[in-house]
């Protein structure tokens, strides 16, 4: 069952719900097929890639740690930290992958570099896929995760500065976390890249405010795949912790950087931003760079 809190069902200033859509059968049997077949597919890619030592070539966690079973989560410790140095800053990250896709070994690289040259301690967390564990169940494995690393005494980082992160889904994820109550105090920071922030906008609208020019979105036929996985029919899609573009701005204390790399991701981000913000704290969205850095 999910610890989250209720979604508020309406009243004075609640926008209103709005239910994810229930597929046909010949449609559910449709998305079910696609996902099998992307998810048999990258599985495959990831076991030859382990057993040729490839990933490891890119850089390899300095130990494992499993707090929930089938979960395994990578801890990169700084090459140049020894034992007896000052607790370290603790980054988070989590993957991405449509929600149904890989694991934190995708990571590798990023996570071993960003140790290595800013001398944080990284966790790369593990969380279970759709569409055998649909929201909220990644969400909550992640919270639970996220309140074990932070229980953990074995881990060398200083708990004044820690912060979380991700790529896509992950950054949706991330963004999720984050809103936590229990964590509320305890997550200093969220980097978000080329997150999906708004399931309750229709895939087709947002197409249709692409510009003539950008050409063919690669998410326009894989995207219905990965929502149906993720999001039961009937959810909320307003629901901040789904979409976090929908989150109160006045709700969060936390440091935001949000880098987009899609045209309709850029939106989505921009939606995310106060409404209140000085032109100059948001630079122009184009893909792969960062629109808005500030202290909410």
């Amino acid at each position: 069952m999910s610890t989250l809190p209720p979604v508020p069902e309406g009243g004075m200033g609640t926008p209103p719900i709005i239910p994810a859509p229930a597929f046909s059968l010949f449609q559910r049997l449709h998305f079910f097929v696609r996902a099998h077949i992307i998810k048999g597919f990258v599985t495959s890619y990831f076991n030859v890639v382990s057993l040729l030592g490839i990933h490891q070539k890119q850089g390899s966690p300095t130990f494992i740690k499993v707090y929930q079973k089938g979960l395994t989560n990578r801890v990169f410790v700084p090459k140049s930290w020894k034992s007896g140095d000052a607790p370290l800053p603790l980054y988070l990250d989590i993957h991405g992958g449509g929600f149904t896709i890989c694991s934190p070994m995708v990571d590798d690289r990023f996570c071993r570099e960003f140790s290595d040259n800013n001398n944080f301690l990284v966790v790369s967390l593990d969380y279970p896929k759709a569409p055998a564990h649909p929201y909220p169940a990644p969400l909550v494995a992640l919270i639970k995760a996220v309140k074990d690393v932070l229980a953990d005494e074995a881990l060398p980082f200083d708990e004044k500065k820690v912060a979380i992160g991700g790529f896509s889904a992950g950054a949706n994820l991330a963004l999720a976390v984050s809103q936590d109550e229990a964590l509320h105090g305890k997550i200093g920071g969220v980097a978000s890249f080329y997150a999906p922030l708004d399931f309750a906008t229709d895939t087709k609208v947002k197409l249709a405010t692409r510009p003539a020019h950008a050409g063919p979105d690669p998410l326009a036929n894989i995207g219905p795949v990965f929502n149906w996985g993720y999001v039961p029919a009937g959810t909320n899609l307003k629901d901040p912790q789904l979409s976090p573009s929908m989150r109160p701005h006045q709700s969060s204390h936390q440091r935001f950087i949000l880098l987009a790399a899609n045209l309709i991701f850029c939106a989505e981000n921009q939606r995310f931003l106060p409404s209140d913000w000085q032109a100059n704290e948001v630079a122009k969205l184009l893909p792969l760079v960062p629109i808005g850095r500030k202290e909410a």
